[in-house]
């Protein structure tokens, strides 16, 4: 009668157990040994169940995503939902995977199987299981990026096999907001520096006193820039010993051994005497910027450039984009519109919410408009461009600095169209009240500071 009472209390105990243990990974499937029952006893013990369908193999299974735009996630969560019990399912799904990450339309990188850093799946119940990417783990750099998961697993319906999302994520990356020049005696100044890849120019903004402006943006552009920003740690341009203004033109007298250091190569030499036009260019005053070596009209020199006709102001339209640089400044920077639309501020718009210019490189440039937000309309009222927008969800992830981060790249760009000298916005038809914590009531003009230092 012993040996029978130990039997009834191992049945109960493996019983309890397989009756509350969590299904993870796979069917769990025991065998137990009935030795020393009676024929009696063993009469009354149930049939063993056969495990339920775990997979059907007839290609209904759906991948869904919970939402379609995210900000800073820890994970995109993917639900696998089908018939039957879908754990085995699942786990065939997920190693059948295939996670391509596009950076606007271009393709950043491909990840398939173990590749794809997944955290634990979760079961939701017997037909839904949780599959969780680890965003952190793919160490993207800043910016908006589209994932696209894909299985070839044969338990997926062939129109629900794919879904994607979009991301956004600046991950360690501080956006000072722009500002006008608070001392009224005091000036700004735009000295532009080429990146560490030698991709773009970013300007870095300060103030200075209204005294010798000229001669004073010179030698700061002739100085390395401040460490810890991502941009060539070397001065922007060459030195200009001697500077001359009148009638809105500016003579600069420099010298052969002066420009030698850059003429090492057609991107240097470019990008040197971009600095120079681009700062100087910043002067409300300089219309015309001429170029003299050795005390003569120049000629061919840096690398083969060609500076002897004199360089005009350029009114094209310019976007002002993220540039994503090594540092740990969000920084922005000007690209120039190529006009496509017969309306220039729809022109500025697109590049803004793409990202994508056509002259030089787009891999470091992020579109300051997230996926989420939407141009609803424009008009302009005498020299204010009124601006409506859409918001769908959170601007940002409530972020207040990267909220000023893309109403500076709007303002700035916006006002950069001629014949636009102010921007008023509204959401809705509303006015902006109250958006991550900024009021833009008031019309916005072009800020003197932009990426200032601090």
């Amino acid at each position: 009668m012993s040996k029978f009472l130990f039997n009834f209390v191992l049945l109960t105990v493996m019983f309890f157990i397989l009756t509350t243990m969590p299904v993870n990974k796979q069917i769990l499937n025991f065998n137990f040994s009935f030795e020393g029952f009676t024929e009696w006893e063993q009469g009354k013990i149930p049939e063993e169940e056969e495990p339920g369908i775990v997979a059907d193999g007839l290609g209904d299974a759906t991948l869904t995503t919970s939402t379609a735009y995210l900000f800073q996630p820890e994970s995109l969560v993917v639900l696998v939902e089908g018939t039957g019990e879908v754990v085995e399912m699942a786990s065939d799904i997920r190693n059948q995977m295939t996670l391509t990450i596009y950076d606007k339309d271009r393709q950043v990188e491909v990840l398939t199987g173990d590749q794809i850093p997944f955290k634990e799946d979760r079961l939701i119940d017997k037909s839904k299981v949780e599959l969780a990417l680890d965003i952190p783990a793919l160490a993207l750099e800043a910016g908006h990026y589209k994932l696209e998961l894909g299985s070839e697993s044969t338990h997926l319906a062939a129109e629900a096999s794919t879904v994607s999302a979009e991301i956004s994520t600046f991950a360690g990356k501080r956006y000072i907001p722009a500002r006008q020049v608070a001392n009224t005696r005091n000036v700004s100044i735009q000295t532009y520096y080429p990146d560490q890849n030698l991709m773009h120019l970013v300007p870095l903004s300060q103030e200075t006193v209204n005294d010798k402006v000229l001669r004073t943006t010179m030698n700061t552009l002739t100085s390395p820039p401040p460490a810890g920003l991502g941009l060539l740690n070397e001065a922007s341009t060459f030195r200009v010993p001697n500077i001359q203004y009148a009638q809105g033109t500016l003579d600069m007298y420099t010298r052969s051994a002066d420009l030698a250091p850059f003429s090492t190569g057609s991107t240097r030499s470019m990008l040197a005497v971009e600095a120079i036009r681009h700062t100087f260019f910043n002067v409300d005053y300089v219309q015309r910027i001429k170029f003299h070596m050795d005390g003569k009209s120049t000629g061919a020199f840096l690398h083969g450039m060609d500076l002897g006709t004199v360089y005009e102001r350029d009114n094209t339209p310019m976007a002002w984009l993220g540039v994503r640089t090594s540092g740990e400044r969000l920084l922005l920077g000007p690209v120039k519109v190529n006009p496509a639309q017969s309306n220039p501020a729809e022109d500025v718009l697109a590049l803004l919410k793409s990202g994508i210019a056509q002259e030089g490189s787009s891999d470091a440039l992020i579109a300051p408009l997230p996926s989420n937000v939407i141009v609803v309309s424009t008009a302009q009222d005498g020299a204010t461009l009124k601006v409506d927008l859409g918001i769908e969800g959170e601007l940002y992830g409530g972020d207040q600095a990267l909220a000023a981060f893309m109403f500076d790249a709007l303002t700035q760009s916006l006002t950069s169209i001629s014949g636009i000298d102010a921007v008023s916005y509204t959401m809705g038809g509303a006015p902006i009240t109250s958006l991550n914590g900024l009021s833009l009531t008031e019309v916005q003009r072009k800020k003197a500071l932009i990426n200032p230092l601090e």
